[in-house]
């Protein structure tokens, strides 16, 4: 990706996430600094540093249709911050 703008794949790019669905295989994704769990916006900005901590770029998931339109599977990408709280990735 050479810029910064709002890219999205549609829902028949496959992903690695339907090979682990398909496997069986649970999984779970951890965005250092995402405000929330399943965010979908543009970028996130630290209220008291105005620091631009969160870029949807790096997160790759989010830039895939077939993640952000199920509900479910948006559900598991959460926050870094969630990984010690979070439920068991293998239930």
């Amino acid at each position: 990706m050479n810029n910064d703008g709002f890219h999205h794949a549609p829902r028949n790019i496959s992903t690695v996430i339907d090979v682990l669905k398909f496997h069986g295989i649970s999984w779970a994704l951890y965005q250092e600094d995402m405000p929330y769990t399943g965010f979908e916006g543009f970028e996130w900005k630290n209220p008291e540093t105005s620091a631009n901590d969160y870029v949807r770029k790096q997160n790759p998931a989010i830039l895939h249709d077939s993640l952000t339109h199920d509900k479910s599977r948006l559900s598991r990408i959460e926050n870094l911050s969630m990984m010690d709280t979070s439920r068991s990735i293998f239930s």
